[in-house]
């Protein structure tokens, strides 16, 4: 048992809070009745009063979502939002935990006067895997304007950038180049499932053959009820227990004994890509049994089905790594493949069969089965758009718009090594520097001329003398003729 934890935001406004939103995505094991997170909040250093509860009782899936909405009393300027969590499992990767938060604090403008803005959103479409890019201009008269964009394609878009900017009637509203149509796009679905529902979990199963010496299989990886995060740790220990690598090569055949006839309902299959040298399957193809040795078709997917995701489906915020946009799933680091059957099917054993791409290694976290799920269908115009980049309007150069400085790293937490992802916007120098808590330089990554573009360099976790530093936080400070920006990384030993 471990002791109950809890994190604490606070967040001050410089006029009066309005409304507070807050709240996040967790996920538990849920054992009764010392599992939990709770949302409370406080306005002013006040006492803090709950608003909402994850646990056995109130959800029967391991993860859950919790938002809560609270007006602000008259007056108020600091809000505090507080999460606590109880947690039984005494192995990291089961016990209960925080997957991402958001917290919205809206307050009072310091001058209510409306003045009309214009909002350009701009995204790439894809038929038949060619790229369109189109765009979309409207001028917003009220607080409280809402209205739909149209997007076309064979798959979900990319979005590219988004300008707000005061409204000068110098750009038109609508579609430059055509209005696509509200009906364009592909039929979206939505899975519905209950994670305790995985009637595949703990079972034992075979491979045809071994994993990778680097990241292998344990004999339970693939059933032990544990998904890998969006990550590019491939041979660490913090990922050993949630995924497996296999090389280049043959296709993988996966065989599952069920113990007994189970019903089946679909599968979902949750792979891993974490560098050039793993990626997601090329295929998948299921079929089903009652003896384990007369087998029938169960269903089947592509890899393609990553650029089709289900309508609810939600990435966590960095699934993404921008230094892999060149392989086949681009930066997409994790992804559920569902196997959906034309019918329901009844059988004691399972057999997929993976399919490699050509030249990559495979990597797989988890092979789940449901005796249950729910199809539904998903609005064709609600399509899910990733961000890659944001813009502002440069009014110096006619109102195009320019990516702001970007920076991250990954993996963080690291040892011993990360990437540093960066993004120069215009021409100029550039400096890169690595500081302590204590605010002292650490070590100097950059410090010169670059030209415009995207770079990625590495930091050893070693300072300017080639020491290795003390495990903790350290900051990441990016300065470019853009701007500024700083992003936190974490040594671990």
């Amino acid at each position: 048992y471990t002791a109950p934890a809890q994190v604490t935001w606070r967040m001050s406004t410089p006029t009066p809070l309005v409304r507070v939103d807050y709240g996040g995505s967790f996920a538990t094991r849920i054992d009764p009745p010392d599992d939990y997170v709770t949302l409370s909040h406080a306005f002013d250093g006040a006492g803090f009063t709950l608003d909402d509860t994850f646990d056995h009782d109130s959800s029967d899936t391991w993860d859950g979502r919790l938002y809560a909405s609270i007006d602000a009393p008259a007056d108020a300027h600091d809000v505090r939002m507080r999460y606590d969590i109880g947690s039984t499992p005494t192995t990291t990767w089961q016990a209960t935990g925080i997957q991402d938060v958001l917290m919205t604090a809206l307050h009072e403008p310091r001058d209510p006067t409306f003045a009309p803005v214009e909002v350009t959103f701009n995204w790439t479409e894809y038929h038949d895997g060619q790229p369109l890019t189109r765009s979309h201009t409207r001028v917003v008269s009220t607080t409280e304007d809402m209205w739909l964009v149209n997007v076309g394609g064979d798959r979900d878009p990319d979005m590219n950038w988004v300008r707000v900017c005061l409204a000068d009637g110098s750009v038109p509203e609508g579609y430059p180049g055509g209005d696509p149509g509200a009906g364009a796009g592909y039929d979206k679905k939505v899975v519905r499932f209950d994670w305790l529902d995985d009637i595949s979990r703990g079972h034992t199963y075979t491979l045809s053959r071994a994993a990778s010496s680097s990241n292998p299989d344990n004999g339970d990886e693939l059933t032990n009820g544990c998904i890998v995060p969006p990550t590019t740790y491939w041979n660490h220990s913090v990922v050993q227990e949630q995924s497996a690598l296999w090389e280049s090569g043959a296709p993988v055949v996966v065989t599952l004994d069920l113990g007994s006839a189970q019903t089946v309902s679909a599968l979902r299959v949750s792979t891993h890509q974490p560098n050039y040298g793993y990626g997601h399957p090329a295929a998948i193809v299921a079929e089903i049994s009652d003896d384990g040795q007369t087998w029938r078709p169960f269903g089947e997917t592509t890899h393609d089905q990553v650029w089709r995701p289900e309508g609810n489906y939600l990435d966590w915020g960095y699934a993404h790594s921008s230094s892999y946009d060149d392989l086949p799933a681009r930066g997409r680091l994790t992804f559920p493949f569902w196997i959906l059957p034309d019918e329901i099917d009844n059988g004691a054993h399972l057999r997929l069969t993976l399919s490699l791409q050509d030249g990559m290694g495979m990597g797989v976290s988890e092979i789940q089965a449901f005796s249950t799920v729910t199809i539904e269908d998903w609005p064709d115009r609600e399509v899910w758009m990733p961000a890659t980049s944001t813009a502002a309007y440069d009014p110096i150069d006619g109102g195009t718009p320019r990516s702001r400085t970007v920076l991250h790293c990954a993996p963080n937490p690291f040892n011993p090594s990360t990437r540093v992802e960066f993004t120069v916007p215009a021409s100029g120098h550039v400096a890169l520097r690595v500081f302590d808590v204590r605010g002292r330089m650490v070590r100097v990554l950059r410090d010169r001329p670059m030209d415009a573009g995207r770079y990625t360099v590495s930091w050893d976790g070693r300072d300017q003398g080639g020491r290795a530093v003390a495990a903790g936080a350290y900051f990441l400070a990016l300065r470019t003729a853009a701007g500024e920006s700083v992003a936190k990384a974490v040594v671990v030993k």
